[in-house]
């Protein structure tokens, strides 16, 4: 899925989360990235399904109490020097993704808060 939303375009939307933007992919370090996070998810501990997870419940525990829980390591420095950034950091935060959640508020009755999530770039 990654594939054909990110890079092909074949996929028009996935789990209703995520539009395609193809040729992401292709761009420089992109593959480095993907792979760090492949690697990460398969050092957790035990079976995470991260998309089915309800991070409200979790939200009000601190970040790092919970990757310890789950034995979620650090992204490689090589990828960090390449311009990956967590979602605080600019460009952390896609327009769809702060989009989907203006929406998502606006169905529920209230105000859209990302938190410390930037504008996306």
């Amino acid at each position: 899925m990654v594939v054909s939303l990110f890079e092909t375009g074949i996929a028009h939307t996935g789990l209703g989360l995520f539009e395609a933007s193809p040729g992401n992919l292709s761009r420089a370090g992109m593959a480095q990235r993907l792979a760090d996070a492949l690697r990460r998810g398969a050092l957790t501990e035990g079976s995470h399904d991260f998309l089915n997870l309800d991070w409200f419940a979790i939200a009000d525990r601190p970040l790092e109490v919970v990757r310890r829980e789950v034995g979620l390591v650090e992204k490689a420095p090589a990828v960090i020097a390449l311009g990956s950034v967590g979602p605080w950091a600019p460009g952390g935060l896609s327009a769809y993704q702060r989009q989907a959640g203006c929406a998502l508020a606006d169905l529920q009755g209230r105000d859209y808060a990302s938190l410390r999530a930037p504008q996306p770039l």
